[in-house]
């Protein structure tokens, strides 16, 4: 079952200086870091700072169209 969350933007929403993760290694990362919240996600938009995750938004799909959902996650 999907966790219930709260749309938080689309993807033209997404600040510029987010980096998008969509490679498979870099995505697996993200989800071991982030935990059970980021499981269901196949990439990630994240702003980090001194090499931690400070903010991260969960995309269903590698795609970002920008009328495309996004969800807060962190």
């Amino acid at each position: 079952m999907e966790m219930e969350r709260i749309k938080a933007d689309m993807v033209r929403d997404v600040p510029k200086d987010f980096a998008f993760v969509v490679v498979d290694v870099e995505v697996e990362s993200i989800k071991a870091l982030l935990g059970e919240v980021a499981k269901e996600f196949d990439s990630f938009y994240i702003k980090t700072e001194n090499g931690k995750i400070i903010e991260a938004y969960g995309m269903h799909g590698i795609i970002p169209h920008d009328d495309k959902p996004v969800y807060k996650i962190l």
